[in-house]
């Protein structure tokens, strides 16, 4: 199993190539940006220079929204397209649970979660 979370000299890279926000049209510079899974990491994708991109905080909401999806376009640069899919809504998040065999990262396992739960 791989890692979920890009480490520094990953990062150092993707600030330097990519140079900021990678989303068409977005100036935000590379101090405002996050680490972005192309290929969601519980979804199998890899945590590797091809595999991440750098977007702003904004954007990266976006990406993680099923109204939108995130497509490459020409230039290291992507854009967002609607879906037809609609948002979820859960009726009470303290009793769902990610469906079997999802991966979860760490760090987002344990949001929210009370300690030792």
């Amino acid at each position: 199993m791989t890692r979920c979370l890009v480490d520094r000299a990953q990062r150092i890279v993707k600030l330097l190539t990519a140079g900021g926000c990678q989303v068409d049209g977005c100036d935000a510079p590379p101090g405002l940006t996050h680490m972005h899974h192309a290929i969601e990491w519980s979804l199998g994708g890899r945590t590797d220079l091809d595999n991440t991109i750098m977007i702003c905080g904004p954007h990266h909401a976006r990406a993680h929204d099923p109204t939108y999806t995130l497509t490459p376009i020409p230039g290291d640069r992507f854009t967002f397209h609607p879906t037809n899919v609609s948002r979820p809504t859960i009726a009470n998040p303290d009793q769902d649970a990610p469906a079997r065999g999802v991966r979860l990262c760490p760090r987002k396992r344990l949001a929210g979660r009370p300690a030792g739960a």
